[in-house]
């Protein structure tokens, strides 16, 4: 890490606030750092002094009050999705916002509402066609600090970045990807602006001799005008081509125009479906070229990637049904993208935990949509049906156990069709993650039908 950033820290009195994976990832890399130096840790769990006993010359602040201590703090080291009051926004920083401050030259910088992790990954996967001296970090599952031994002046370091992550970020990637921007997060955000505003942190820290690289059908919609502001050298990109624009779709193949001269890529629908990953893959080719990674090593990579699981996942024919995993759409757009690519999807499961979020241009999608059958389930569930049931044409069954669902699935679904999981809602009224979802869903389409 930075030395300065080193110094910085071992002068100040500091507290890790919440004491997950990132938490401790946060204090093992200090306690490497700083061997005698004193650490607070900051969690509402009264269990941790027990479970951690053999932490030494740690101060623990456990329980309902534990934050309530925190100003006596030069600086409080926050993991994602923790609120604290506004006055307190001076002292806070986060283990991706020291990272960045440390590393910021190096990382290419993904964030979006949806398809960060595929984005991240396919970078990621083109970089390692060339050269193995990159890292894969950040919100997709792998706290940054946990792989600065791999990391030296030459590492490209690939870093997925969450609203959360970005919240009180005080240092941008000199390569920032805003994919998209949608309503979500709305249990933890004041409203849709305070969410994009947190997003956008991505690029108010770059200068002008960094890349900022943006979805141009956003910045057309006004998610993210004015650009001007955001002092990053700009790379659009969006299916139809104009001036402007860096990349774009022609005639079966995705363009790429650098400063030299265009150059054309073949589309990953094999391996990628939807085409919402035409554009997650056209802003992973920007990244990868204007990074110095070699057209051939985009094209390779392109054609070799497998995509990631829970994400329009196909699981397999089961008793004639075709079945799809994407448990990781939680807002309606997801979920309509993923009807569109698979159109001939008769039976729909949705629901979850409810966020609030605005569910009516999904209800006016499904109004014209070929879907027969709708599954709902949890709070977000309970209110479709309450907003959209007296006016669906769709047949709609309601179950909350994960077997039931499934059950209900093969009892609805005719031989020949699709059955897609797209709940368009967290997961968080049964399950810790999305993931977690998905696995049930899988395992249960396994044990009640049979392969075909």
């Amino acid at each position: 890490m930075n030395k300065k950033i080193i110094e910085d820290l071992r002068n100040k009195k500091l507290v890790i606030l919440g004491f997950g994976k990132e938490g401790q990832s946060m204090f093992h890399y200090l306690r490497k750092l700083f061997p005698d130096k004193p650490l607070s840790i900051a969690d509402s769990n009264e269990q941790l002094p027990g479970r951690f006993s053999h932490l030494k010359n740690v101060v623990w602040l456990t329980g309902s009050n534990h934050k309530l201590p925190l100003e006596r703090y030069d600086l409080i080291i926050k993991s994602p999705g923790i609120i604290l009051p506004e006055k307190l926004n001076s002292k806070v920083t986060s283990q991706s916002d020291l990272f960045l401050q440390a590393f910021g030259d190096q990382v290419i910088g993904v964030t979006g509402t949806k398809g960060k992790s595929t984005t991240a990954s396919l970078i990621y996967h083109i970089i390692q066609k060339q050269t193995s001296n990159t890292v894969l970090v950040g919100n997709i599952g792998t706290p940054p600090l946990e792989e600065i031994e791999k990391i030296d002046n030459a590492t490209l370091i690939v870093n997925e970045i969450s609203a959360h992550q970005l919240e009180n970020a005080k240092a941008s990637p000199s390569t920032a990807i805003v994919l998209n921007l949608f309503e979500e997060h709305l249990d933890r955000f004041a409203d849709k602006s305070a969410y994009y505003r947190n997003k956008l942190n991505i690029l108010k820290n770059q200068t002008s001799t960094c890349h900022a690289i943006l979805n141009d059908e956003a910045t057309m919609n006004g998610d993210l005008a004015p650009r001007q502001s955001y002092p990053g050298q700009k790379w659009l990109f969006a299916f139809e081509h104009n001036r402007q624009r860096a990349s774009w779709l022609d005639r079966g193949q995705i363009v790429f125009r650098g400063a030299a001269k265009s150059e054309t890529y073949p589309l990953p629908s094999g391996n990628l479906p939807g085409k919402h990953n035409l554009l997650n893959s056209m802003a992973a080719i920007i990244a990868c070229r204007i990074n110095g990674i070699a057209p051939a090593s985009v094209r390779e990579g392109l054609v070799s990637f497998t995509g990631l699981e829970h994400r329009l996942e196909e699981v397999g024919i089961f008793s004639g049904i075709r079945f799809f995993n994407d448990s990781i759409s939680t807002i309606p757009q997801t979920t309509i993208e993923a009807i569109k690519t698979l159109p001939d999807t008769q039976t729909l499961i949705l629901g979850g935990y409810d966020r609030h979020i605005n569910y009516s241009i999904l209800y006016d999608f499904l109004k014209q949509s070929r879907v027969q059958n709708l599954i709902l389930s949890g709070p977000a569930g309970n209110r479709i049906y309450e907003e959209y049931g007296d006016k669906a044409p769709q047949n709609i069954i309601r179950e909350d156990d994960m077997k039931a669902i499934v059950e209900a699935a093969f009892g609805c679904t005719t031989k020949g069709s699709t059955c897609l999981l797209s709940p368009a809602a967290s997961s968080y009224d049964q399950y810790k993650n999305f993931e977690e979802r998905g696995k049930s869903f899988k395992e249960w389409i396994k044990k009640t039908g049979t392969a075909d």
